[in-house]
């Protein structure tokens, strides 16, 4: 492997965590990671035991400070790598690596910017998949330097479409990888404008109105994307109280000599 650059790894989440271990394994400098606050964090105890004793680490909610701003610059970084991470980058972070900052995102941009790109692939039957782009100031906006589509089946929901994204974003990540470090990328043309979600759109669709129509295929692909236990989301009321929702789909065993 050639020098190896100065890395700032922005990230949480099981990706967040695979990413900064396949770049450690592979002897890559993360000179600085930026990690959620402990009560939005997940894997961030993961992330920590990986990352050597002298890397530097902060507080994504701090990430846009002037003193963070400061001690992430004397770093002298070649690139940030996003993955996962829930903090907007301001300007003065954006122009400080040499390579610039990048994100990795489990939406086929440009569609599903923003929160829950798993949920909305299958509510509103968007492409799905896996999108690696310039950060600029906006949300998922920046020029997009490679993407790969994954299929979703009736059968999928939200947890195993998630599950499926993450694993293809590892996948798109570790191939584009040496372009991303050589700084050697090409744009990908869009003319489609995709599409937008913030966090509060899906509190919206998983509360189920008893007294609203419903088209059967509408209700099933909402139930599909919000199933994800452990956790309870999709639900209605009845009698003050909540009741959560949560499908199942089982598919009838193909026939003989079928292949799905």
């Amino acid at each position: 492997m050639t020098n190896p650059i100065k890395l700032i790894l922005a990230g949480n989440n099981r990706n967040g965590y695979r990413v900064s271990e396949w770049l450690l394994r592979r002897g890559e400098s993360i000179v600085a990671a930026v990690l959620h606050p402990d009560d939005r964090a997940k894997y961030k105890s993961e992330m920590k035991r990986v990352l050597p004793a002298d890397v530097l680490v902060v507080e994504g909610n701090q990430v846009n400070s002037p003193e963070t701003i400061q001690r992430l610059s004397d770093l002298r970084p070649d690139l940030l790598i996003s993955v996962n991470f829930g903090y907007v980058l301001k300007e003065p972070v954006l122009r400080m690596p040499r390579l610039g900052c990048f994100n990795l995102h489990t939406g086929y941009l440009p569609y599903n910017r923003g929160a829950h790109p798993n949920v909305w692939a299958i509510v509103d039957q968007t492409p799905a998949g896996v999108s690696i782009h310039k950060m600029d100031s906006g949300i998922d906006t920046g020029p997009i330097v490679a993407r790969a589509e994954i299929a979703v089946s009736i059968a999928d929901t939200g947890k195993t479409l998630q599950e499926r994204l993450e694993d293809a974003a590892l996948d798109l990540f570790i191939r584009s990888w040496e372009k991303l470090r050589l700084g050697e990328l090409e744009l990908i043309k869009v003319t489609d404008e995709g599409s937008f979600h913030r966090v509060r759109d899906v509190r919206e669709i998983d509360t189920i109105d008893l007294e609203r129509r419903y088209k059967a295929r509408d209700l099933i692909n909402i139930l599909r994307a919000r199933t994800y236990p452990p956790y309870r989301n999709a639900y209605f009321e009845w009698d003050g109280r909540k009741y959560y929702l949560q499908i199942e789909i089982i598919p009838e065993p193909l026939a003989p000599g079928k292949v799905e």
